[in-house]
């Protein structure tokens, strides 16, 4: 009993050792498949990669020069405004120079030349109208425009109130 015993003992272990090989070369066949399949699938995808590759190179090269253009604009409007400030400076400087000679210009033409004279316009604004459109601003009770005019210098201060009037019947 003892040899039976110890013949199915080394039968088993026979058997398991079979089966732990079995295992070990579907372990290696699915390794070598695995990697195979890497391989197959890295065969396909290289010129997406490659392409990939050079976008993004040309990418990087396109907003490398966008900046490089960028920069450039940047130094000119730097270098533009330098140049305003300069003439801005200069032109405050003139004219500080232009309002601490005005009053004395001023005096010297008004010495010689007297005081300005006031220039007297005289405007006809019914000119514009016909007599038919006048007589309906009168029917209207409308005030021509001549004589909105002539109260407005007359009054002066009251022209607030013609704009506000202006179309309104009396």
């Amino acid at each position: 009993m003892d040899i039976e015993r110890i013949q199915k003992l080394i039968n088993n272990k026979m058997e398991a050792g079979n089966k732990v090989k079995e295992v070990r070369k579907v372990i290696e066949n699915y390794v070598a498949q695995k990697e195979d399949q890497q391989l197959s699938l890295m065969d396909t995808l290289e010129p997406y990669t490659k392409y990939k590759k050079a976008i993004k190179e040309e990418t990087k090269k396109a907003t490398d020069e966008r900046q490089d253009e960028l920069i450039k604009q940047l130094k000119e409007n730097q270098l533009a405004l330098k140049g305003d400030i300069g003439n801005l400076s200069e032109a405050i400087d003139r004219t500080t120079i232009f309002e601490k000679e005005l009053p004395n210009y001023i005096e010297e033409h008004q010495a010689i030349e007297g005081p300005p004279v006031a220039k007297v316009y005289n405007f006809d604004f019914d000119s514009e109208f016909t007599s038919g459109n006048l007589n309906s601003l009168k029917e209207e009770g409308l005030t021509a425009p001549s004589e909105v005019f002539k109260s407005a210098i007359e009054d002066g201060s009251n022209l607030d109130v013609y704009y506000e009037t202006i179309g309104k019947k009396k």
